[in-house]
C-alpha cells in the first residue's frame, strides 16, 4: 500500500546540512518531575488498551493491527478517532528515553506505520505512537483532521499517557510520512507557539508545492512578517529523487521551497537527504537514510 495524493505542506532542501544548536529545544518540560512509570506499568496500560469500536480499517491494515496487539502495544479512542501505541523492550532502560510520534499519510493509518517502524524503532529504543486523522468516507474538507486539532490531540495523547508511561518526560519527536509530513510543518510551528514539547521533526516525502501556497495558519506568519515563528524548531527531512507529486512537480523541489521557508521563520533544517533511487515510500527500506534521521533525533 502506498500513499499519495494531495499534499499540504513539508520541507525540502537537497543534500544540505547545517549544524543545529545543542540547546535549541532545552526549555521542552525541563522543570517537569521525574517520571514513576516502568515497563511494567506502561505494558499493563498498553494490555488494556483494546477498544472494540475503533474506526475501521480493512484489507491489509487489519492484519498489520492485530500485528501491533500481539507485539504488545494498544488502542486508545481520542474524540471520534484513535491513535495507537507500543514501547520497544529497551525504552524504559534507555539512557534517555524517546517517543516518537507519527502522522501517516493520504488514507493512511497507524497500523500502516508501525508495520514501517517497528523493526527500527526497537533497535533504537523508541516508543511509538500514531494517530488516525483521516476518516474514510467522508468528503473534503471533512476526511483529514486539521494542523490544529492534530496538535491539540498530540499534547493530550501524551498527556493522558504519562502516568502509566512517563511521556511527559520522555523526549517527544514527530515523523510524518507524505500528507503527513506536511502537516508537521504547521504542527511544529505550533508548537513552538504552544507548549515546546517537540524535540525535533522528522518529515518525510511530503510538501506543498511551489506553485501553491502553505497553510492558512503558515500564510499568515508571512503576512505578519513574523521571522522567528520556528525558532528552536529542528528538522530533518528526506525526499526520493524519483517521487512526482500529484501536480507533478518532484518532491524534492517543493521540499526545498518549504526546507528555505523554516529556514527564514527561524527554524533549523539539519539535513535535506536526497535519495537518488529513492520513490515515495522509499525511506524505510534505505538504512543510510534511517542511520542518519535516528543520528539527528538521538543528538537532540
Amino acid at each position: 500500500m502506498k500513499f499519495t495524493g494531495c499534499i499540504v505542506a513539508v520541507l525540502s532542501g537537497c543534500g544540505t546540512t547545517t549544524s543545529a544548536p545543542k540547546d535549541a529545544s532545552a526549555d521542552v518540560m525541563s522543570d517537569a518531575p521525574p517520571s514513576t512509570a516502568t515497563a511494567s506499568t506502561c505494558n499493563a496500560w498498553l494490555a488494556a488498551q483494546r477498544e472494540t469500536d475503533l474506526p475501521v480499517v480493512t484489507g491489509d491494515n487489519a492484519k498489520k493491527r492485530a500485528a501491533l496487539l500481539t507485539a504488545g502495544g494498544g488502542y486508545r479512542k481520542i474524540d471520534d478517532t484513535y491513535y495507537a501505541a507500543w514501547f520497544s523492550a529497551g525504552h524504559f532502560s534507555a539512557s534517555k528515553r524517546r517517543v516518537i510520534f507519527v502522522l501517516h499519510g493520504t488514507t493512511g493509518a497507524p497500523e500502516y506505520e508501525f508495520a514501517d517502524w517497528q523493526a527500527p524503532f526497537d533497535a533504537q529504543g523508541y516508543a511509538f505512537v500514531g494517530l488516525r486523522w483521516y476518516y474514510e468516507g467522508k468528503t473534503t474538507p471533512d476526511d483529514y483532521s486539521n494542523a490544529e486539532t492534530l496538535y491539540k490531540r498530540m499534547v493530550t495523547i501524551l498527556d493522558e499517557m504519562d502516568s502509566a508511561c512517563g511521556t511527559k518526560t520522555a523526549d517527544v519527536s514527530l515523523l510524518g510520512f507524505s500528507r503527513g509530513s506536511a502537516q508537521s510543518f504547521e504542527v511544529l510551528a505550533r508548537d513552538r507557539a504552544g507548549q515546546k514539547r517537540l524535540k525535533g521533526v522528522i518529515a518525510n516525502a511530503g510538501a506543498w508545492p511551489t506553485t501553491s501556497k502553505p497553510t492558512d495558519y503558515l500564510v499568515a506568519l508571512d503576512t505578519k512578517g513574523d521571522t522567528t515563528a520556528m525558532a528552536g524548531g529542528q528538522m530533518w527531512m528526506y525526499c526520493g529523487a524519483k517521487d512526482i507529486d500529484d501536480s507533478g512537480e518532484a518532491r524534492c523541489k517543493s521540499m526545498t521551497g518549504a526546507k528555505a521557508w523554516v529556514e527564514k521563520h527561524g527554524g533549523t533544517v539539519q539535513k535535506l537527504y536526497e535519495d537518488p533511487n529513492g520513490e515515495h515510500h522509499s525511506m524505510p527500506g534505505n538504512a543510510a537514510a534511517i542511520a542518519e534521521a535516528f543520528a539527528f533525533v538521538n543528538a537532540l
